[in-house]
């Protein structure tokens, strides 16, 4: 970000102090962003605007209560957000466990938070209270680490292993063999390449990013950050950072590239990328079937599609290559042509792909979805969305002329 920064780019942050977080809810929101973003934006909206999520509030509200539909939407809202953050990560077992691990708790909390409400009013504890938040975040800590296991396991059966050998031999006899091999354990420490100026080195870069975290997350810099510091002093923590980089980067003869930490793509063998790969083509070939069914489901009643999109869907219904004329617009279009006019007029037929607000990527997947049964001789786009992209507005401006 700072080297983009540098040109005149300004990026998205992709991370805001995570492990200051007291809820599960709150990491994921400081946790990876622009991936979160992209979830929310693309799986997330989508389906909690969908006609199956508007059914289920409309029955539940009727039948089930408030509480009910309200989890009932999360689940149904959560579930593929979480399927997909788990795929994203790689083609394994492991990662769909660690998106339904998180699936699971994400509900919890949606779950209980009445009761956990209820119980803070009724011991009237503060929320908002410096202990209270530091034991949310240790909790959040612990879910987090535990989802990390999981992650970092070479396959699902080798994170449940890993985790139930955590409940293993933990009594005040193992809590003696400790203490009594002090030695041995030094000397395991000792052998994964670290010396002790090393761990030195690891345990004060820890301090440091913590402290920085701190001073983020406290604003205590405000929102220029070093910059208000005086001159001498901010060039100082510069040329500190240059120079730490320098005489305590890994790098140079002997340095060893660490393995992408997704999947373990630099080493992996000729089995397991088979077994990927089979695992993958299974995936495409049932969410492709899925995807065929909702289609034609759509198509046969829009009422399980938003009112802005339906007339991507009946154009389908139209008889084949039956379509002279489509046009493409938001409502100045739909409401100003009429293609009974153009009927009576010149014998043509026509379409009104219209959306409120329509944007040229809408556009574009609408008219390559007409496409697939019409031929039309006249396309007619609505120039309104163009001037509605940022890339392509300069917003309260007139131009000349």
């Amino acid at each position: 970000m700072g080297v983009a920064e540098l040109f005149g780019i300004e990026m998205m942050p992709n991370f805001r102090q995570p492990y200051f977080s007291v809820s599960l809810g709150d990491f994921w929101r400081r946790w990876h962003i622009t991936l979160g973003v992209w979830f929310k934006t693309y799986v997330f909206y989508p389906v909690s605007v969908s006609g199956i999520v508007k059914k289920w509030n409309k029955f539940g509200k009727k039948h089930c209560g408030k509480y009910l539909t309200k989890l009932g939407i999360s689940a149904l809202c959560l579930f593929p957000v979480w399927i997909c953050n788990g795929l994203w990560h790689g083609a394994r077992w492991s990662y769909i466990f660690y998106g339904m691990y998180y699936f699971v708790i994400l509900l919890a909390e949606v779950a209980v938070e009445p009761l956990r409400d209820n119980i803070l009013e009724i011991c009237h504890l503060d929320k908002n209270a410096l202990p209270y938040r530091i034991l949310q975040t240790l909790k959040t800590w612990l879910i987090i680490f535990t989802g990390e296991l999981f992650f970092r396991a070479n396959g699902l059966q080798a994170g449940m292993s890993m985790f139930f050998s955590i409940f293993k031999g933990n009594n005040i006899q193992s809590f003696e063999n400790i203490v009594a091999r002090q030695e041995e354990i030094r000397g395991i420490l000792m052998s994964v390449g670290l010396d002790r100026l090393d761990y030195f080195v690891v345990i004060a870069g820890c301090i440091v990013v913590a402290v920085v975290g701190i001073i983020k997350e406290k604003k205590l810099l405000g929102e220029e950050g070093i910059q208000k510091l005086w001159l001498p002093v901010r060039w100082t923590l510069y040329y500190a950072l240059i120079f730490a980089v320098l005489i305590l980067g890994a790098y140079g003869m002997g340095y060893q590239q660490v393995d992408m930490i997704y999947a373990g793509f630099l080493n992996i063998s000729k089995k397991i990328i088979s077994k990927n790969i089979l695992f993958m083509m299974i995936l495409v070939l049932l969410l492709v079937g899925v995807s065929e069914r909702i289609v034609n489901l759509m198509v046969a009643n829009d009422s399980y599609v938003l009112d802005r999109n339906k007339s991507i869907f009946r154009i389908l219904r139209e008889p084949e290559n039956s379509v002279d004329i489509i046009v493409l617009g938001d409502s100045l279009g739909m409401t100003s042509i009429s293609p009974m006019a153009w009927w009576g007029d010149y014998g043509m037929t026509g379409y009104v792909c219209g959306q409120t607000g329509q944007r040229m990527q809408e556009a574009f997947h609408m008219l390559q979805a007409a496409y697939e049964t019409q031929s039309p001789k006249l396309v007619i786009l609505e120039t309104n969305m163009v001037f509605r992209c940022k890339n392509f507005v300069i917003r309260s401006k007139r131009l000349p002329g």
